[in-house]
């Protein structure tokens, strides 16, 4: 499983690869993908909740593509 955080205080994409990281840093089991959880993994990677948008998925492919406006 995947997270992918658009963080807008550092103006950021994050994907992290969550599929062998079953443990919180601080020692307790995580059950993914409890949304707590995920929250409380994203603070322990430095994060601000209030400055970010969150997502979990299975595929990790990142597209990319350059567009008009």
């Amino acid at each position: 499983m995947y997270i992918t955080v658009l963080d807008f205080e550092e103006g950021r994409v994050h994907q992290y690869d969550i599929t062998t990281n079953d443990t919180h840093p601080n020692g307790n089991r995580i059950d993914w993908p409890d949304a707590e959880a995920i929250e409380d993994f994203l603070i322990g990677e430095g994060h601000r909740l209030g400055n970010l948008e969150w997502m979990s998925h299975s595929d990790g492919e990142i597209i990319t593509d350059k567009g008009e406006i």
